[in-house]
């Protein structure tokens, strides 16, 4: 029936510093079950969630969307995830592929509009990386990216923690 599957997640889009990641996470369907990663906020430590993005990395691929702060303070968080989610779901280059395509969120990104390229079934599920590993793969990725992000800004503006609470808000 698929031919592969594609989970779409993001990071990114709370903070008060820092860039907004959308990754896409493409797998064969006969390898989907074999996936590791889980939800990215399931994971204690950054050591933990890494081995098992390279551990599933040797079964999918990724593809990746960052927006700038500066982008996004010119495009408003709503348009600017909308081209990020489009743009991580290009780069998979999905054209000819009998595609099951699972984004988290209840947010319609427009992806459906792709069913020339052989998308068969677009789903837009809160939560859903939790329940498809495909998706925690591509929250695990995007988390990572943020992660690096967020120490290289650190490093330039250290009084700012931003190694500590990534952008986040803290008490």
């Amino acid at each position: 029936m698929f031919t592969h599957i594609i989970g779409l997640d993001e990071v990114g889009y709370g903070p008060f510093a820092g860039p907004m990641i959308v990754c896409a996470a493409r797998v064969t369907a006969d390898k989907a079950s074999s996936l590791i990663c889980r939800d990215s906020k399931s994971y204690k430590n950054e050591a933990a969630m890494l081995a098992a993005v390279s551990r599933d990395a040797g079964l999918c691929e990724f593809f990746t969307s960052i927006v700038t702060a500066e982008e996004i303070d010119q495009g408003g968080y709503v348009t600017t995830r909308h081209n990020a989610f489009q743009s991580a779901f290009d780069k998979a280059k999905i054209r000819g592929m009998k595609a099951d395509v699972i984004a988290d969120g209840d947010v319609d990104f427009g992806l459906p509009n792709r069913a020339c390229l052989g998308v068969r079934r677009v789903r837009y599920v809160p939560k859903a990386d939790v329940h498809y590993r495909i998706v925690g793969a591509a929250s695990c990725k995007a988390k990572l990216l943020q992660l690096a992000a967020m120490a290289e800004l650190d490093k330039h503006y250290p009084r700012y923690g931003f190694a500590k609470h990534h952008g986040y808000g803290t008490a």
